[in-house]
């Protein structure tokens, strides 16, 4: 028999024997499909960061995506299976007839087998066709399944001394409608506890380059308490990942409260560490209860979480925040970026000043505050209903406010540094003269050594003159240029040196507190307009003073 009469007979046959081809025909486009899909996931190599969607970002998410689509393809198989044996007794009966029309056994079988065969053939052939338009005509380096519109995502970011499992109240509810990324602090919780590298700026970089490999941008991104810091920091650095701010129970600086005496007693040289590896669990569970309400029960795991910490994390952490802080406080920081912001506060916060907290906020243009009553420190973890609710409002309105297609921000053109932080490893720091109060202009804690401008040099257009600045002991102390004085005035830092312009100086240094004895630390020098007597604002222990240096 030819091949011709073997094809037309195969695929005659009555409405049943057609949808018979068409269902297996389809089946087998399906299977083709998934099997493609999964092929192209697997030759992904590395971080793939043109994507969407996680699942093809990230290396150890796709060997699942691969075998998933594998296995989508075993039940489109067995349908395909099923389809054969739609119209059985029908088709049955007309291979006999062709039987007795003269055809052999092999030539039947070969019929049956034929139909089969054809509409598979056919359906693959479509599959394939399917796959590469809808790949081609999308984008050739997506698959046709990464390019629905992603589900708006939500940034948690955690305490000081916590870990992702601070969010577990408030996850169930805002994974419902939005892709939820929590993210686990350098020092802290499951990532690396490295021997530095713990700055507010250095930590918000991090979870920039964690955010941008997820692909995800202009997220609502919530940041409790030291979060909230971090979180401050990543709207500066990078304004494109962050469509709304949400501030959880932290205070714009140090002023509007703190920890305890005992906490801050872990902070000591030698004696904090000492303490810190030697406090039982039942003391760091009593201790963490400042975090939230009197009275509330804190969860075993969070001193799991605490004990996952290395001293290096628990210490530099503490003093990168307060040093961000002390350079600027967050809510002057975040009032000329613009970005949407909801601060919430507990209402029986025992580390700051709740009201006083939401009061600063508020000063900021469209902020919006709440206060939940009951809660202390934590409402995530004390009142998580009552937490997501307001952060789920606020994330709805962000992304109404910011519909998809609108010009993302750009980040805004660096300026000079108004504030710098004076740390011990980039200080010079040396014994200071036993009769340095003597020689101080004021005495205490901080003071500039006496003399006049007499000595001082014109560089560049611009009077240097060079003054030494003495601190004692282990007192973080700020060195600021009150505003009258600012259109005349800078100040330099570390070794003195030639800078670009008069407004290159900064108006504040900040000399964070150093493991020594009393020492001496080089400011650099002032630079001056002219040389007339300028004055100096020096903070201490929440004290101004206005020096006169001459």
């Amino acid at each position: 028999m030819k091949a011709s009469t073997l094809a037309r007979l195969a695929v005659a046959g009555n409405r049943t024997d057609l949808l018979r081809t068409v269902l297996t025909g389809l089946s087998a486009g399906l299977a083709v499909v998934a099997l493609l899909c999964a092929a192209t996931v697997a030759s992904i190599q590395g971080w793939a960061e043109r994507y969407s969607s996680a699942l093809l970002v990230e290396p150890g998410l796709r060997p699942g995506v691969t075998m998933a689509l594998v296995l989508v393809s075993f039940p489109v198989l067995a349908l395909a299976g099923q389809c054969i044996r739609l119209g059985a007794p029908a088709r049955d009966r007309r291979l006999a007839a062709i039987r007795l029309a003269g055809a052999t056994p092999r030539e039947t079988t070969l019929i049956a087998v034929a139909e089969t065969a054809v509409a598979s053939a056919l359906g693959g052939v479509l599959g394939l066709v399917a796959y590469l338009v809808a790949r081609e005509g999308v984008d050739r380096h997506r698959l046709p399944a990464d390019v629905l519109p992603p589900a708006p995502a939500i940034v948690l970011i955690h305490c000081y001394t916590c870990a992702i499992d601070w969010w577990d109240g408030v996850m169930p509810a805002l994974r419902k409608t939005h892709r939820v990324v929590a993210i686990d602090l350098l020092g802290h919780g499951g990532s690396e506890k490295p021997g530095s590298g713990y700055s507010i700026d250095e930590q918000a970089a991090l979870v920039a380059q964690a955010l941008s490999r997820l692909g995800v941008k202009r997220a609502t991104v919530v940041g409790h308490s030291l979060g909230g810091t971090v979180a401050t920091a990543l709207v500066e650095q990078s304004p494109d990942l962050v469509g709304g701010l949400v501030i959880i129970d932290q205070a714009p600086d140090s002023s509007y409260g703190g920890l305890n005496l005992l906490a801050k007693i872990g902070y000591w040289p030698v004696i904090g560490e000492a303490i810190w590896r030697t406090t039982p669990d039942f003391l760091v569970k009593d201790g963490l209860g400042q975090a939230f309400a009197p009275g509330y029960d804190v969860p075993d795991r969070f001193v799991d979480d605490f004990r996952r910490m290395t001293f290096t994390s628990y210490d530099d952490a503490a003093g990168a925040e307060e040093d961000y802080t002390d350079e600027e406080p967050l809510d002057e920081r975040l009032r000329p970026t613009g970005v949407r912001l909801l601060a919430i506060f507990g209402s029986e916060d025992q580390i700051y000043d709740e009201r006083r907290a939401l009061a600063a906020y508020a000063a900021i243009p469209d902020a919006e505050t709440k206060l939940i009553e009951g809660p202390g420190h934590s409402p995530n973890v004390e009142a998580p209903a009552k937490t997501a609710a307001l952060i789920l409002r606020f994330a709805r309105q962000t992304a109404a406010a910011q519909p998809p297609g609108a010009p993302e921000k750009q980040p805004v053109a660096a300026a000079p540094p108004a504030h710098f932080v004076a740390r011990c490893d980039k200080a010079i720091i040396g014994p200071g003269p036993a009769d340095w109060r003597k020689r101080s202009i004021v005495a205490g804690n901080f003071g500039l050594a006496q003399g006049d401008f007499g000595t001082a040099q014109v560089v560049n257009g611009v009077l240097q003159a060079k003054r030494m600045a003495l601190v004692a002991g282990h007192r973080r102390i700020v060195l600021r240029v009150p505003p009258a004085e600012r259109s005349r005035v800078r100040l330099v830092y570390g070794l003195f040196r030639s800078l670009d312009s008069f407004a290159d100086g900064p108006v504040q240094i900040t000399f964070a507190p150093c493991s020594d004895k009393p020492r001496t630390v080089w400011p650099g020098g002032l630079l001056l307009k002219d040389r007339r007597p300028v004055k100096l604002e020096v903070i201490a222990e929440g004290k101004t003073k206005v020096i006169s240096v001459r």
